[in-house]
């Protein structure tokens, strides 16, 4: 009962040692983490804002100088100054006046298409300006008509129609135009109440020299992106608003159609040295909260070590070690350690102080039956296997088990129920301990003796030879005939023991193939053939030429005398 309160109060006092641990350990991952998502998030929030801003700017600053640069088209498709020559020319195409208002405007407007159509959408007008140069290929050529071709079905839209003035962008074979058409009327007709005489087309290609313009005009870097689908909503961009890779910005400005789709986006590449500045400066406080989380930790594990972590430790090796001096220290400590430590010294204390109860016999103070079947009978079976796997070759270690055997010896003092009857169960204490007292006197400290019950002893002794195994019986046998056992202070008797042994393994070709149970089982018939044979001798099992097989070891096993008749076993009396 004593035991059972001890470990229960050890249990007690480990579980709340285990449980501030593990909420002091949960406290500290919280806290770091909390820190992490604290300062990474008002990063984020930081960055964000900024990108947010400068995204807005940009964004604006792409549509000013889109709509800058885009100025000189609309100077020139809306210009009211020749509109009056332009609806004559429409009337009737003269061309030196052509010449000298269309051609020359490719230079100053920076156009690459002028086209004219009249009221009923036939074409008056067609002028390329890659058509001025000498060499205009017939490739060109082609090209060109596609798209001039391509440009009047676009606008003959009905929207483009219905509408004085159009701002659109068409793709024609993955090149983007923009495009500004105005309706030819008399400047008199400045409320535009008349039909349109014809339509005036504008056009301007977003060639990469052009791109390139808008580029250095805007300090950034200016990509199209062509949308496939005339639908937007269905039209997902892969881009992000910001890389910290590069400290990029994407602003994005959408072109349209003359059907008010999106065609193409219009993707702006800026530098952001505010948010480079204010990425590297958290980079550089990232190190000094790494610095001081890493302290903080430190001292935490020191603080974990020294008041937990140690005097565990020193629970453990006193509890593994059995030895209550490993614990010394925690009797200076004023906590739940100490408490502990002094549970634990009583449950080392008791604990051995029980183990010499359950495994030594209390007269004698040798080992009991019960130590001999847990301890013994395991370390003769491992030699037993040893030896077997040393025959087999397969034994690479404790090859010198080859050349050893166990000695086993089961001595019974005779006639000692005459020694209880005669003078007393003392005596018969006395004598028992004295015979006790000739046997491990008799042994080495590597040897067993067992009190097996009442007179009765068992010997074992271990890694031993062969030849020294019948010395050792008459030795003992001897020594006992000639002791002068005491019953009391004054007066003295004389005892003599019979013994049956036998060596372990019994077959040394076959070292497993009788267990040591049996062994132990066969001893016994010998001690009592010494019995009836006259006692004050000892009886040894010895093994015949004739080895048993598998099949014959469950009868020769249980009954010695079925062993002795098949011819595999013998007695021999000395």
């Amino acid at each position: 009962m004593k035991i059972s309160f001890i470990l229960n109060n050890i249990i007690k006092f480990s579980q709340k040692i285990k449980f501030r641990l593990f909420f002091l350990l949960l406290l500290i991952n919280i806290i770091f983490i909390g820190m992490v998502l604290y300062f990474r998030n008002y990063e984020i929030k930081q960055i964000n804002f900024l990108v947010f801003e400068e995204k807005k700017e940009n964004e604006q600053l792409l549509n000013i100088i889109v709509d800058v640069f885009g100025k000189d088209l609309a100077a020139f498709a809306y210009d009211y100054s020749f509109w009056d020559e332009t609806v004559s020319f429409i009337k009737e195409p003269n061309p030196d006046w052509a010449k000298e208002n269309f051609e020359t405007a490719f230079d100053t407007y920076n156009l690459q298409h002028i086209l004219l159509y009249d009221k009923d959408f036939n074409l008056v007008y067609s002028k390329s300006k890659i058509e001025l140069n000498d060499d205009f290929s017939e490739k060109q050529k082609i090209a060109t008509e596609k798209i001039i071709k391509t440009i009047k079905s676009d606008i003959e839209s009905k929207r483009v129609k219905n509408k004085w003035f159009s701002h659109f962008f068409i793709f024609i074979d993955n090149n983007l135009f923009e495009i500004k058409t105005a309706p030819v009327q008399p400047i008199t007709d400045s409320k535009r109440e008349t039909a349109p005489h014809g339509y005036l087309i504008a056009v301007r290609e977003w060639s990469p020299e052009y791109i390139e313009k808008l580029s250095k005009a805007i300090i950034g870097d200016i990509k199209i992106e062509k949308i496939e689908s005339s639908n937007f909503k269905n039209h997902t961009n892969s881009e992000k608003s910001f890389s910290f890779k590069t400290f990029l910005i994407i602003s994005q400005k959408y072109l349209k159609n003359s059907e008010e789709q999106n065609i193409a986006i219009v993707n702006l590449y800026k530098a952001s040295p505010i948010i480079k500045q204010t990425y590297n400066s958290f980079s550089k406080q990232m190190p000094y909260f790494f610095i001081f989380s890493t302290v903080l930790i430190i001292v935490i594990f020191l603080f974990i070590l020294i008041s937990f972590l140690k005097p565990i430790r020193e629970i453990d090796k006193a509890l593994t070690l059995q030895d209550s001096k490993s614990i010394d220290n925690l009797s200076n400590r004023d906590n739940e350690f100490k408490k502990i430590g002094v549970l634990i010294k009583d449950f080392i204390k008791q604990k051995k102080e029980l183990e010499e109860l359950i495994l030594h016999d209390p007269l004698t103070g040798l080992y009991n039956r019960r130590f001999f079947s847990e301890v013994i009978l395991k370390e003769a079976t491992q030699l037993a296997i040893d030896k077997k796997m040393i025959l087999l070759g397969k034994q690479t270690r404790n090859t010198h088990k080859e050349q050893i055997v166990y000695g086993v010896y089961m001595l019974d003092i005779d006639f000692f129920k005459k020694v209880n009857d005669t003078y007393g169960h003392d005596a018969g204490d006395l004598v028992i301990k004295q015979f006790s007292d000739i046997l491990t006197s008799s042994v080495r400290t590597l040897d067993v003796v067992t009190r097996w019950g009442g007179e009765e002893f068992i010997v074992v002794l271990k890694d031993t030879k062969p030849e020294y195994i019948r010395v050792f019986a008459e030795k003992i046998r001897k020594k006992v005939e000639a002791y002068d056992f005491n019953i009391n202070k004054t007066e003295t008797i004389k005892k003599t023991c019979s013994i049956g042994f036998a060596k372990y393994p019994l077959f040394d070709s076959e070292p497993d193939l009788i267990p040591f149970e049996a062994i132990l089982s066969y001893i016994d018939y010998a001690l009592y053939n010494s019995k009836n044979t006259g006692r004050n001798s000892s009886t040894e099992v010895v093994p015949s030429l004739l080895i048993p097989t598998q099949n014959d070891l469950k009868e020769i096993s249980t009954d010695f005398n079925i062993a002795i008749e098949a011819g595999f076993l013998e007695f021999k009396k000395h």
